[in-house]
């Protein structure tokens, strides 16, 4: 990312003050008279204001918040809801937050670093497959569901254009040792996941190879 929109920013707060971002179109067309040939910083600027984190950092600033307690997690904010690079939205941030007062350029300490991603909480499921025919009667295969998914788990097997539906079977085939129709892995999959969302950590099953 070129610095240049980011002290062409500054200059203009300076200037016209910090309520120019309330007029996110002037802001944008005094940028881009000044340095329209960085159309993404002006662009991630921009998106700022319209994602209503400029206002929000000013309302920190406000009520004297340390800048480390918010300026990571509207970095990750804005780069999770725009899916854009995280330098990107870790620039844009910063921009703003230097433009404003909250940090000094030249600070190494206050450097915007984007907040760690939630870590979704997860609980283990387990089938348990008796496969009648087999010497080692009983197949386990467990999953690890997240808390959204404990009430529908179909949604599991079927989100990524039903990837996990695909590794379960491909599991399922090597243990059996042959082809296994869909219609016989949804099955085993409705049964299984009606277990889950009756709140059973363990399902038992029987197959045929």
């Amino acid at each position: 990312m070129n610095n240049l929109p980011r002290q062409k920013l500054g200059e203009l707060i300076e200037k016209y003050g910090s309520s120019l971002y309330e007029e996110p179109k002037r802001c944008e067309g005094m940028l881009r008279d000044l340095c329209g040939q960085y159309r993404r910083e002006i662009a991630v600027l921009i998106s700022a204001i319209n994602q209503n984190l400029v206002a929000e950092m000013l309302e920190q600033k406000k009520n004297n918040i340390p800048p480390k307690l918010f300026l990571g997690r509207l970095a990750r904010q804005m780069q999770d809801n725009l899916a854009i690079a995280e330098d990107a939205s870790a620039w844009a941030v910063e921009s703003w937050a230097i433009a404003l007062g909250i940090i000094s350029d030249t600070s190494t300490v206050e450097r915007v670093t984007l907040e760690p991603k939630y870590a979704p909480v997860t609980t283990k499921y387990t089938l348990i497959l008796n496969i009648v025919g087999n010497v080692n009667n009983d197949w386990r295969y467990t999953i690890d569901l997240e808390e959204a998914y404990e009430d529908n788990p179909k949604l599991f097997f079927s989100k990524s254009n039903g990837k996990e539906q695909g590794k379960f079977t491909i599991a399922l085939e090597a243990v059996l040792g042959r082809k296994v129709q869909s219609s016989e892995v949804e099955r085993i999959l409705q049964q299984w996941c009606k277990q889950i969302s009756f709140g059973y950590r363990s399902a038992y099953m029987e197959c045929h190879r």
